[in-house]
């Protein structure tokens, strides 16, 4: 009787040993499968022609000129400070286009972000996805896996991991994204997009969402992106912005700067479809106004 319950014990630990043997080779396997190399240092420099361009407009084009507009660069240059700080938050906290079906992917609260689920626009499979900015928070890229099966590529490398298939469809890439290729002062690997979509074999694929969480650097990687035509098939673009990392008004460059990036987004088809104010940026303006200097913007392109 006792040989018989001993058999059992050892038969149980084996199994149990077995169990966990396999767990482990699987993480490894997973953990260590080859994820596609983008930090190279040379990069060819991979410029869209927009007369190539293949996005077709969702909406009439008599209708693109609906809503809210921004300013012209000509226009913005004769607002003096204060027209400037008014046009700005009044345009970043309006809707352009209406999405009746929004899904939150990831948490409720920071790490979470919309995407707009209507039917024109939803990513359907084969879809792709590029999330830039993680620190440490996979929610997003998660959900947008068990949602809709895409193919996802998350970018951060502030976190000091490394390059790793977190699941099927989820690859990280210890990689940031810049308005230049090379190394950044702290010797993080920097790549522009276009260089990024190149390195992947992306270039001629649908970006279905474009998700940048970069603290400040996205005035310089937006104009980049922009003027290279990195936007160049992307659906959804969402992005958080930050007027001022302090508790005030910007000065009135960084006001020029942020309305003529919206005045181009706006000229190349995209529209605001949902407008967030970050909770952590409240402040009061001079003019008495409560503000917040961070938003997060959710744009389709429609045009």
């Amino acid at each position: 009787m006792r040989r018989t319950s001993a058999v059992v014990v050892m038969g149980l630990v084996f199994l149990v040993g077995i169990i966990i043997f396999h767990a482990g080779i699987g993480n490894y396997f997973q953990w260590n499968q080859l994820v596609p190399i983008v930090y190279e240092e040379d990069c060819p420099g991979y410029s869209f022609v927009k007369n190539n361009y293949t996005d077709k407009p969702i909406i009439p084009e008599a209708e693109c000129l609906r809503g809210h507009v921004p300013p012209t660069r000509s226009q913005i240059g004769n607002l003096d400070p204060a027209q400037m700080t008014e046009v700005y938050h009044s345009y970043v906290e309006n809707i352009q286009v209406a999405c009746g079906d929004m899904k939150r992917m990831g948490l409720q609260q920071d790490g979470g972000w919309e995407v707009c689920n209507d039917p024109l626009v939803r990513p359907k499979k084969p879809c792709l996805v590029y999330s830039f900015g993680i620190n440490n928070d996979f929610s997003f890229d998660d959900a947008i896996e068990q949602e809709y099966g895409c193919e996802i590529h998350a970018f951060d490398p502030s976190m000091g991991k490394p390059d790793h298939r977190r699941s099927d469809y989820v690859m990280f890439h210890s990689l940031g994204l810049s308005d230049y290729n090379g190394r950044s002062e702290r010797k993080w690997p920097m790549k522009t997009l276009n260089c990024i979509r190149e390195s992947l074999q992306h270039t001629q694929t649908t970006i279905d969402v474009l998700k940048i969480d970069i603290e400040d650097m996205e005035w310089k990687v937006v104009p980049e992106v922009i003027n290279n035509n990195a936007l160049h098939n992307v659906s959804q673009f969402v992005f958080e912005v930050h007027i001022s990392l302090q508790h005030k008004d910007a000065p009135s460059e960084k006001y020029i700067t942020a309305l003529g990036i919206f005045r181009d987004l706006y000229d190349l088809g995209y529209r605001i479809f949902l407008t967030h104010r970050n909770q952590f940026c409240h402040y009061k303006s001079s003019t008495g106004k409560q503000r917040t200097s961070c938003h997060e913007i959710y744009m389709m392109k429609v045009c």
